[in-house]
């Protein structure tokens, strides 16, 4: 029940290895994070950033604005800081 603009944020968004991102689709998150019929999902990536989402218990509105503030302070720390 999140919006498009919410959904498509950078809050929102990951690189996944490719066989994963094939594997989870459009999931529930619970389902995403780990799958009980042992197909790759989150639990199987070896990026720092999945496994710190794939701590979180829930993922709806609140994270979603919390991750995109957090990655928009990253890219301006990086992009205007010396």
């Amino acid at each position: 029940d999140i919006d498009d603009d919410l959904q498509n944020c950078i809050g929102n968004l990951m690189v996944l290895e490719y066989d994963i991102n094939r594997s989870i689709g459009k999931l529930p998150y619970e389902q995403k994070k780990n799958r009980s019929d042992n197909k790759p999902c989150y639990k199987d990536s070896k990026f720092a950033t999945v496994k710190k989402v794939s701590k979180q218990e829930d993922w709806g509105i609140e994270q979603i604005k919390q991750r995109k503030e957090n990655e928009i302070n990253k890219i301006a720390r990086y992009l205007f800081e010396p």
